[in-house]
This record gives C-alpha cells, sequence and structure tokens, in this order.
C-alpha cells in the first residue's frame, strides 16, 4: 500500500487521513470500499452534515454486458446506461461508474447522459495497461508482438496484472520491471510468475532505483528454472532480446510510473 509511511498502516488510519479532506465539503460519493472505510465515512458524513452517495445503496452497477460493452447502473432509483471506457481491466468500468454517480450527485440538469456517455469514451489514462499498437516500440517489434505499458507499483497493480495475463495462457508473456527504492517488487513479482515465460529488469536512469541484479538475487529462489530473468540496460535491449528468441508474444512493461514515462518517450507518444 503506497504512501504508508504519512497516511499510517491501518485501513482505519490511511481512511481517516483520507477522509480529513472533507472539511468544505457538501457531498461525498462512495465507491466500493472495505466495511470498515464505509463506517467511518458514514460517521463522519453525519458528523460534518454531508450528504453521502454510497455504492451499495444510493447508485450501483446493475450489469455489464462484454458483448455490447456497456453497463447498466442505477443511481438514487433512476436506472442508466453508459458505453464501457476505451481503457484496458474491468475495473476500468468500475471507475466509470464511480465518475457517473459523481456527475449525477451534482443534480445538474443541463448535463444530459450524452454528455456524460462522451466523456467515458474519451477518457485516456497513459500508462494504464495501455497498449503500445502505433508507436515506435511496436513498429520495431511487428504484428507478432503486443507491448502493455503500466506504471503500478503495487500489489494492488499487480492483482490487476495478475487477471489480465491470466488470460494470456497460450501466450508468451514478458515482464518488463523496474521500480523505485522503497517500493516492493518481490511481492510484486511472485504474484505474477506462474504466467511469465520472462523476466527483464531495468534501471531507471536519472532516478533513485533498486538495481536490477539486487531483485534478481532476491527472487532467483522463487522462480522456475523455466524462466529466464534478465538484467539488461534499457527497454531497447530488451526488445532486441526478445525479437530474436521468441516467435511472439505480448510484453507487460511495469513498476514506475518514471519508467513508463521514459518508455512513452522513446514510443514517441503524444497526448492529443
Amino acid at each position: 500500500m503506497d504512501h504508508m509511511n504519512f497516511l499510517g498502516s491501518t485501513i482505519e488510519k490511511i481512511a481517516k487521513e483520507k477522509l480529513g479532506i472533507l472539511k468544505n465539503s457538501k457531498k461525498i460519493v462512495l465507491s466500493k470500499q472495505h466495511s470498515v472505510v464505509r463506517k467511518l465515512a458514514r460517521v463522519e458524513a453525519k458528523r460534518m452534515k454531508i450528504e453521502l452517495f454510497e455504492e451499495g445503496s444510493n447508485w450501483k452497477i446493475r450489469e455489464k454486458d462484454f458483448i455490447k460493452k456497456n453497463f447498466s447502473m442505477f443511481f438514487e432509483k433512476a436506472n442508466y446506461n453508459f458505453n464501457f471506457p476505451e481503457l484496458f481491466g474491468e475495473h476500468q468500468i468500475d471507475n466509470a461508474s464511480t465518475a457517473v454517480a459523481t456527475v449525477l450527485s451534482l443534480g445538474r440538469k443541463d448535463i444530459l447522459d450524452k454528455n456524460i456517455d462522451k466523456g467515458i469514451l474519451s477518457a485516456k489514462w497513459p500508462a494504464r495497461m495501455q497498449n503500445l499498437k502505433n508507436g515506435n516500440l511496436s513498429s520495431y517489434m511487428g504484428k507478432n508482438f503486443e507491448i502493455w505499458l503500466d506504471g503500478g507499483h503495487n500489489l494492488e497493480a499487480s492483482n490487476i496484472i495478475k487477471k489480465i495475463i491470466e488470460k494470456w495462457k497460450k501466450e508468451n508473456v514478458f515482464l518488463v520491471i523496474g521500480m523505485m527504492i522503497g517500493k516492493d517488487p518481490y511481492s510484486f513479482i511472485k504474484k505474477l510468475i506462474k504466467n511469465l515465460s520472462a523476466i527483464f529488469l531495468l534501471p531507471i536512469p536519472d532516478h533513485q532505483y533498486i538495481r536490477p541484479y539486487e531483485i534478481k538475487n532476491n527472487i532467483k529462489k522463487d522462480i522456475s528454472s523455466k524462466i529466464s530473468i534478465e538484467c539488461s540496460l534499457d527497454i531497447k535491449e530488451v526488445l532486441k532480446i526478445i525479437k530474436e528468441n521468441y516467435p511472439s508474444g505480448k510484453l507487460v512493461i511495469c513498476g514506475s510510473l518514471y519508467l513508463a514515462g521514459e518508455v512513452l518517450k522513446q514510443d514517441g507518444f503524444k497526448i492529443n
């Protein structure tokens, strides 16, 4: 869990710190949360006389249609239908529903459903399971490879990535990772090991990163002999090794937003 040194080491302590931002609020929209967080939010909302819109009671997703790529939800007894966001991962649908609930809580009649839908479809989130399919890197790798970029560096991120790569069982899956000092690459990688063909460890230039050989030495005992683990100089070297030794596969580059930024730079990515 990120920022535990600042926010506390338990869910209750972290929730109390986070709820401190409610001082001048009139409304709070609560997404699906741990029961401890829900209870604290209710107490604080009541104490501060803030209107609470809680997932599960005031609003909730009713159904996700993965064929039509839309979801239905209710908000204060009214029903709505919206398109899936063009972001990868089922959790992004849940994020979209929270955003919708926030907009609806405003009670603005001038914001129409079609405006909300347009906002969902136009949402962009670089380095969150972003498919680098039109840039310099994919052009170099060719059509037999896919490159996915995620700046995630905590266990929540590894759980999301795990759910995604578990669906790629018939593919070669390559983990390309670099992490900053203070993060936990060992727990992150252990979550994903069973679904990997190879692991490539990278430095993060100009930042305080964990040395690739340190990560390698600490996780070797948990790695199957069938999974190769390499310390590389940069992303270009990794791509060259994979292209020369494997016929196809999917690359997941992750572990740091600083690393993600460098990869996007080399890919020639520009935000429209």
